[in-house]
């Protein structure tokens, strides 16, 4: 993907610790200089802390910091129900900020942790994952919904709503100039934890879906990670991120501090000394 030097993060202050880990990975391991864009939801944490936790780490690469207020659009009732679906719809909304054929959205949670040319990145749309949307899936409600919205057939396939993912910027202005986003959601009735901006793109974008493993998330409910899962992961050259929910602090605060330790000793360090 030549045209791939742009990442989008939409954070909040609950994540600033992972946004770090997170801006320290791209220091360490994007090989050519790119462009992220951190987005901040929220104000509980300055912006002027933001930059100057975060800056440090892009002597190579630039940083942009925003908030949500930088964007002309009225995100105040989503925000008021819940700070998550105002960080969604920001995802699509950035491509206000984007002159690149494409832009890699990542969740806070998410860090590299090999080298990586942008331009080798495992897929040129999504995030390597494919899904039907079935009767049980949480996600149908707000699937036929917005066909109806929309008056476009339900496509056969889906992205399950993971990051990494690889947005084509025409498809995201297309979908912006198309329809206010904004309205649509906030008139979705469902509940707001079955609303996808990936599943909106989805409607719109109807390439065929890559199927590749190339990140591990892991997700509080399941079994906590282990530093030998960990460096597992790490050795196995296929897997160039991952990521940690910040529910795997709030299950076992001291098992996760431990674990970031790890992380840090076995990956970052390395990298730094060699």
């Amino acid at each position: 993907m030549e045209n791939l030097n742009t990442i989008v993060t939409i954070t909040c202050s609950r994540d600033f610790e992972a946004m770090k880990r997170q801006a320290r990975s791209i220091d360490l391991f994007v090989i050519e200089q790119c462009t992220h864009f951190v987005v901040i939801e929220d104000i509980s944490i300055g912006i002027d802390t933001w930059k100057l936790e975060l800056q440090p780490f892009y002597a190579r690469h630039k940083l942009v910091l925003l908030t949500a207020d930088d964007f002309n659009i009225n995100l105040k009732e989503l925000r008021e129900i819940n700070g998550w679906l105002a960080q969604q719809l920001l995802k699509i909304y950035i491509v206000s900020k984007i002159t690149t054929e494409f832009y890699l959205v990542l969740d806070s949670k998410n860090f590299f942790i090999k080298h990586i040319s942008l331009k080798d990145w495992p897929v040129t749309e999504g995030n390597g994952m494919s899904n039907e949307i079935l009767p049980s899936n949480k996600w149908n409600d707000f699937v036929k919904y917005i066909s109806d919205v929309l008056n476009i057939p339900i496509p056969d396939k889906f992205f399950p709503a993971h990051t990494p993912f690889i947005f084509r910027t025409s498809v995201v202005k297309e979908i912006i100039n198309t329809w206010n986003l904004v309205n649509i959601v906030f008139k979705f009735k469902g509940g707001y934890e079955k609303v996808s901006e990936f599943n909106i793109y989805r409607f719109f974008s109807l390439e065929p879906l890559t199927v590749v493993e190339f990140y591990k998330t892991f997700w509080p409910g399941n079994a906590f990670p282990t530093t030998e899962e960990i460096l597992k992961l790490h050795v196995n050259p296929a897997i160039l991120m991952l990521g940690l929910h910040n529910g795997l602090y709030e299950q076992k605060p001291l098992e996760f501090q431990e674990l970031i330790q790890f992380i840090e000793d076995t990956i970052f360090k390395p990298v730094i000394s060699s």
